[in-house]
């Protein structure tokens, strides 16, 4: 029997969730499919409801809804919890588990980069659903500091504005704001006059292109797209919804070939 997997959100025609997925069954022999789907935002209620109705196996969460899902599904894996957001939804005879597997990607990316974050200082571009995924995992790497900024700063978040405060201070940045993939390809979440002078590296988990203009203004940094951290929680998705044990760093570079082949050439 074929199962169907997906994944949400707005805009999704860029998603390379389903070359990702769909390469895997392949490889597998598995009779499943993965398509992407369109919800807009304030249609997520019925949207998960019609992803039940063609009786939808699992799905993943991508931007604007990854912390709205919290609001609508049924068992919460304490990750979730944790973090405030999930982007990985399990479907089984009906009933729906919510799991988050971003900051798992995260972490696997950052073991595959061998870069090390003990006594680092940490800046968290944007405060959406990534944003808070990747901070929970940064609590498992021992930083000695970690920043957000946001356009609307709440709490200990900082403004983009206050970011002269810490330029001295900030070892890795990592972007995790919609700016530099469609439809912001040309846009930057930085200004142009602020230099992080002890910056060694800088994740952008964007993947449209191989830099974006975020990248290409730190060349004297390691920089690094969001192909890695896609592929990692792809994985781990794709584990849960199979029951399978696929492992990222032996799976890495054949995948990374394809989805490159796919977007770059």
């Amino acid at each position: 029997m074929l199962k169907t997997f997906a994944v949400i959100g707005d805009p999704i025609d860029h998603s390379l969730s389903p070359t990702i997925h769909n390469a895997a069954y392949r490889q597998l022999n598995l009779e499943c499919t993965y398509i992407a789907y369109k919800i807009p935002t304030g249609e997520l209620k019925s949207g998960i409801e019609s992803l039940k109705s063609i009786k939808i196996s699992g799905f993943n969460v991508t931007v604007p809804h990854k912390i709205e899902i919290m609001k609508f599904l049924d068992d919460v894996d304490e990750s979730c919890k944790l973090i405030g957001a999930a982007n990985t939804i399990v479907v089984n005879n009906g009933s729906t588990s919510l799991h988050n597997t971003d900051y798992k990607g995260f972490l696997a990316e950052v073991s595959r980069l061998n870069y090390k974050t003990e006594n680092k200082t940490v800046l968290i571009l944007g405060s959406g659903g990534s944003s808070k995924s990747i901070k929970y995992a940064l609590t498992r790497l021992n930083p000695k500091e970690v920043y957000v900024a946001s356009r609307n700063p709440n709490g200990k978040q900082l403004g983009y504005s206050d970011l002269s405060l810490i330029k001295e201070k900030v070892n890795m940045i990592v972007n995790t704001t919609p700016l530099g993939m469609p439809p912001h390809e040309k846009k930057n979440p930085l200004e142009a006059d602020i230099e992080f002078k002890n910056l060694e590296i800088l994740i952008d988990i964007g993947y449209s292109k191989r830099e974006s203009n975020l990248m290409k203004r730190y060349k004297d940094v390691e920089i690094v797209n969001g192909l890695g951290m896609l592929i990692a929680q792809g994985i781990e998705s794709f584990n849960l919804w199979t029951k399978s044990k696929l492992i990222f760093s032996e799976l890495y570079m054949e995948i990374k070939e394809l989805l490159e082949e796919e977007i770059y050439d």
